[in-house]
Formats: C-alpha cells, sequence, structure tokens
C-alpha cells in the first residue's frame, strides 16, 4: 500500500511477525539507491517499553451498526408501502393493525440485517495504531515503514510485491497520520 503526503513522497506500510524478510528487503532497497534515511522501522513495544504497536479489531460492531440502521429505513418503508396485517395477542391484550406494523417491521428489519452484519463484519479485520506499552504476547509485530520520492515509487512497489507476502501490506491509513512519518 502507498499513499502520497504532503511532502511528495510515498509511504509504503508493512508490517512483519520477524525481521528476516525486513532485512533481505531493505538490502533490496538499497541496491535500488535508497539510503537508511528512506527506511523506518517502528518495533513493537514490550511490557516494560513504551512504543507504537497495531491492535487488530474486528469490523463485527461497525457492520451490524450499519445493518440496523439499514434494517430501519427497510422495516419504516414496508410499513407504510405494503399492508401487513400483524396482530399479536398475550392474555387479555390485543395489538393489531398500524401500531404492530409499527413495533414488528422495523424491528424485526433491524434485528436482522444486525445479525447479518454482525456475521459478515466477523470475518475482516483492520488495524489501529496504539501507542504504550503492551502486555499482549500474541501481538509481536514489527512495522516497517519505506519512504521513497515520487520517481521512484512503481519500482519500489514492484520490488516490495516481489520479495514480501500480500498479507504483509497494512490497509491502514491511520499509521500516517498518527504516527507522523515524514
Amino acid at each position: 500500500m502507498f499513499s502520497y503526503n504532503r511532502l511528495k513522497r510515498y509511504t509504503f506500510q508493512l508490517e512483519a511477525k520477524n525481521l528476516s524478510d525486513i532485512e533481505k528487503t531493505k538490502r533490496d532497497l538499497k541496491e535500488l539507491g535508497l539510503s537508511d534515511e528512506d527506511i523506518d522501522y517502528v518495533y513493537m513495544p514490550s511490557s516494560h517499553r513504551k512504543g507504537f504497536y497495531l491492535e487488530k479489531k474486528s469490523s463485527s460492531m461497525k457492520a451490524a451498526g450499519v445493518g440496523a440502521v439499514f434494517g430501519l429505513i427497510w422495516g419504516l418503508l414496508a410499513m407504510f408501502f405494503w399492508e401487513f396485517d400483524i396482530q399479536f395477542k398475550f392474555e387479555n391484550f390485543m395489538l393489531m393493525g398500524w401500531l404492530a406494523n409499527l413495533i414488528f417491521l422495523p424491528l424485526g428489519a433491524m434485528t436482522i440485517t444486525a445479525l447479518l452484519g454482525l456475521i459478515m463484519g466477523n470475518s475482516s479485520h483492520y488495524y489501529e495504531i496504539r501507542y504504550g506499552t503492551n502486555d499482549s504476547k500474541s501481538q509481536s509485530h514489527v512495522l516497517f515503514a519505506v519512504n521513497v520520492s515520487p520517481e521512484n515509487k512503481h519500482k519500489v512497489e514492484n520490488m516490495l510485491k516481489q520479495n514480501l507476502p500480500r498479507s504483509y501490506f497494512l490497509n491502514d491509513h491511520k499509521f500516517e497520520s498518527e504516527i507522523g512519518i515524514r
């Protein structure tokens, strides 16, 4: 992934679980003419050392919220444009007609679409950059950023794609704004 920033430089952001791929990539980048100033590392903090780290988050709650709003709109439209004869009887209490439609159509649609959003959103993840100490042993990420001039952008992008697995590229624009890479 690359993004264009104010200083007319492209930033490639990557993540890796070990340093061996990064060291090889760093050597290859130097062969392309990049200097040490063009290559930044942000190491994972430990439980006693502050630093930047990636926090993996699920998109399920966002998707459920979007689904609920969509369901509410769909339910209200259904209530006004289609006639449903909904009747609800509970002991001596009878709920029917317009009031039953108002309660059951939007709520039912909201529930169904929110559940669908929850299920679909659970399969997608995104990363947030955090600063502080990290007590989790599972998050052993190393962040690796490559800053290049516009002339070298395509050359570096192709080289990175050939040398690193596709999953190493981060799709997270917050990295640039929160850490402030040059």
